[in-house]
């Protein structure tokens, strides 16, 4: 009997031992699968992040992706749209966008950011400065405004718009022979501020105006006395002052002037040599023109007037001009920014062509011109299939009594031309779109 109790007492040992590790194994294992706990938990977390930084990088992927769709739906709707609006016009003919009196003379056309047309001419009936701004691409409606009818005024208009879409109008008054400027307050030109740039009161003929990026508006312009081509540079938006040179006196020169800004924003101007009736061109070398120098482009025959200059991506000029000599529609395509090489063609010889010519690039720096025909009393256009104009064609664009006179045109889309012009049997400003 005393050795089975030796036995069950060294039994319940071995139990009591046995247990006390299990228990020690236990909150071994608990311990440990606490920590595996954690392992995961961080795990989990770091997988997460990770997945999440991946869903990031893929959102911001297809957020591009979107806005590139987007960005190419809207130059595909812009190019629809110029589309259409030139087709409205082939199929339902030219506008009519004022009658009131005889208007509709010296014309000049900007578009806004929509490629609403935004036009400035002259109101003979009145003697006055007004202003059309159509409220869609084909002109369905326009808000129509006198900006300035204090004296005779409203000849030789240039415009121009701001990077609000504010219009800026340069223009002539006849009554004290200067140079006048009007910078609207609106879209629509229900308030503008008058400026006198130029009162030497010599006389003031062909104006052409551009905006800087700061909405300082620069003018050229032929002061007709003196015969000089003249540059006049303002200090603000307003044109409160103004810089005025003189940038050629060789003789009578600046008459038609064209004015377009470099990619640098320097001046350049072409522009019409009456004594040596020579196609011109003045090259700024800054932004005011303190510097600048002037070379002649044509001077075969009666050459260089009713010129419209435009850039190059590269800053070449490119001008549409008439040769009085032969009364033919010509261009010049220069190689460089001074014009020392160029090809020059002559576009239209059928008739008496080629005044009042207007000139835009298209899409690969193709030129395309609107112009008057006098013979027809017609207004046409002119579109070169490449950046020299190698080879080119013609349209009639109206032939409907005595049309086309003071055109002046920009492009839609880059590739249709808007044209505003003189209808000067009806004694109309009018205005018609193209399809290419």
């Amino acid at each position: 009997s005393s050795s089975s109790s030796s036995s069950s007492s060294n039994s319940s040992s071995s139990l009591y031992v046995n247990a006390s590790q299990l228990a020690e194994v236990t909150a071994i294992i608990e311990s440990h699968a606490s920590r595996l706990d954690s392992i995961e938990a961080v795990s989990a977390a770091f997988i997460n992040a990770t997945q999440l930084a991946v869903l990031e990088t893929k959102v911001d992927e297809q957020a591009i992706d979107v806005a590139a769709d987007i960005g190419a739906l809207e130059q595909t709707a812009t190019a629809h749209s110029g589309a259409l609006s030139a087709l409205w016009f082939e199929v339902n003919g030219a506008r009519v966008v004022d009658s009131d009196g005889n208007v509709g003379s010296y014309i000049a056309l900007a578009l806004s950011s929509s490629n609403n047309p935004v036009i400035a001419y002259r109101d003979y009936t009145n003697r006055a400065l007004k202003l059309a701004v159509c409220s869609d691409v084909i002109c369905s409606t326009s808000t129509i405004r006198t900006v300035d009818n204090d004296g005779d005024v409203g000849e030789e208009t240039s415009i121009t718009l701001t990077a609000d879409g504010y219009p800026v109008i340069a223009y002539v008054d006849w009554t004290n022979l200067n140079l006048k400027l009007a910078v609207c307050g609106d879209s629509t030109c229900t308030n503008a501020t008058i400026r006198t740039v130029d009162s030497t009161g010599s006389g003031v003929w062909e104006t052409s105006v551009v905006v800087t990026v700061d909405n300082h508006p620069i003018i050229s312009y032929n002061d007709i006395d003196n015969g000089d081509l003249k540059l006049a540079v303002c200090d603000d938006e307003t044109c409160t002052n103004a810089t005025v040179r003189t940038i050629d006196s060789d003789g009578d020169v600046g008459g038609y002037t064209s004015l377009v800004l470099t990619n640098d924003g320097y001046p350049v101007i072409s522009y019409d040599d009456s004594t040596n009736d020579d196609l011109k061109l003045a090259v700024c070398g800054d932004a005011t023109c303190s510097m600048f120098s002037t070379y002649v482009v044509d001077n075969d025959g009666d050459v260089g007037e009713y010129t419209s200059l435009a850039l190059t991506s590269s800053d070449y000029p490119v001008i549409s001009y008439h040769d009085g000599t032969n009364n033919d529609l010509k261009v010049v395509v220069c190689g460089d920014t001074i014009c020392s090489t160029s090809t020059i063609r002559t576009l239209d010889s059928d008739g008496k062509v080629g005044r009042f010519t207007s000139l835009s690039l298209a899409s690969n720096d193709r030129p395309v011109i609107s112009y008057y025909d006098d013979t027809n009393f017609d207004l046409k256009v002119a579109v070169c299939d490449d950046a020299t104009c190698s080879s080119f064609s013609i349209r009639t664009v109206d032939s409907d009594g005595n049309v086309g006179a003071n055109a002046r045109h920009a492009l839609v889309s880059n590739a249709y031309p808007i044209i505003g012009y003189f209808d000067n049997t009806n004694r109309d400003l009018k205005l018609v779109g193209v399809f290419l």
